[in-house]
């Protein structure tokens, strides 16, 4: 996270056994890479006149040497936190922007960022796109973030009880369940967006406009996974759905593990109308069902309509595999020439922003 010393600090009390705990507890989680700092040339200047560690000093000195570049960035970072000398509490001052006083660094230690996201497989797969997106776009900072899995329904719990710990800044990401864009999210989802909004912590909520994670990896990405030997059926799958032609806003509400019935299509039927009228054409719809908007079958679970074919509940895994033997910047390549890239992209620099963090700093 982009952190900033607001000018007060400037006042610090050099015999405040606190507030200097605050200061140097701040500094040292920088100085190991956690987070990335910013300050004006003459506070830093006036700060390092104090007694400070050699790991203070040095990460004062990095942030002084580039208070310019530093600066900039931080007004225009998505999410950034001001560092405070008054008060002991956090205080909220935007969706994106929070105040954090040294008296409460003092006294919980300096929190690291939180990527939460409904399993720990989602949760790896939204770094990767992090890191795609800091590669495409040159970011000279790095990601530093814990992953965390909420256990799909119990993701709103799991962020409750990330809020009252206050141990970390959390980013918290849900799948919407949409099968199309003007669906209302699931349940899951809005609690964890109610939770968010009410929460007088560190904390951002992410729906996704997609319908899962799925959704947004790259059809390249894709592509360079079944390729393996071993997912040779799942490429054939993977393949049939590419032959389609959907739009890219088609791919982003199918049911890409599973596979999509055209039963998902009667309540948006102006959203999937081209959609259902090619699988219509490819014989994957009975024409009775799409003239009567509804199943035929005497036993619906035995309809076979569809719009789409899923790859199976497993792929999303298979791709974790994939990218953590690939290099970083072979992928990104991959990714710059998906047609969808720009959802994944999206995804990336959010959490990018949330994340940013500068290198460890070595004598």
């Amino acid at each position: 996270m982009w952190l900033k010393l607001d000018e007060s600090i400037k006042s610090i009390n050099i015999n405040s056994a606190t507030e200097i705990a605050g200061l140097e507890t701040l500094l040292h989680a920088v100085f190991r890479g956690e987070h990335a700092l910013a300050c004006s040339y003459l506070l830093g200047k006036h700060i390092l006149g104090l007694r400070l560690s050699q790991q203070s000093i040095a990460t004062l000195t990095s942030s002084i040497t580039k208070s310019s570049e530093f600066n900039a960035i931080w007004e225009d970072s998505k999410f950034k936190i001001l560092i405070t000398k008054e008060g002991d509490q956090v205080k909220v001052n935007s969706q994106n922007r929070w105040s954090v006083p040294l008296k409460f660094i003092a006294t919980k230690g300096m929190p690291r960022s939180l990527l939460l996201a409904e399993n720990l497989t989602d949760a790896k797969l939204y770094k990767h796109a992090a890191e795609h997106y800091r590669i495409l776009n040159r970011q000279h900072y790095k990601i530093h973030t814990e992953l965390r899995g909420g256990g799909g329904a119990d993701t709103p719990k799991i962020l409750d009880h990330e809020i009252l710990s206050q141990n970390h800044f959390i980013y918290c990401i849900t799948d919407s369940d949409k099968s199309y864009p003007t669906a209302p999210t699931n349940s899951t989802s809005k609690q964890c967006t109610e939770k968010s909004a009410r929460s007088k912590w560190v904390t951002f909520h992410h729906s996704m406009d997609e319908r899962e994670a799925e959704n947004i990896v790259p059809k390249t990405i894709l592509e360079d996974v079944f390729e393996q030997p071993e997912h040779k059926e799942t490429l054939i799958k993977f393949r049939k759905l590419k032959d389609c032609k959907f739009s890219p806003d088609e791919w982003c509400y199918l049911d890409l593990k599973l596979g999509t019935p055209m039963e998902k299509s009667i309540i948006s039927h102006d959203f999937w109308k081209d959609a259902v009228s090619k699988a219509l054409t490819r014989g994957d719809i009975d024409a009775t069902c799409y003239e009567t908007r509804s199943c035929t079958s005497e036993d619906k679970e035995s309809c076979k309509c569809h719009i789409a074919i899923g790859m199976g509940e497993k792929f999303l895994e298979h791709t974790i595999s994939y990218l953590e033997s690939q290099s970083s910047h072979a992928s990104a390549q991959r990714v710059k020439t998906a047609e969808n890239r720009k959802f994944w992209l999206d995804t990336g620099e959010s959490i990018f922003n949330w994340s940013a963090a500068t290198e460890r700093i070595r004598f």
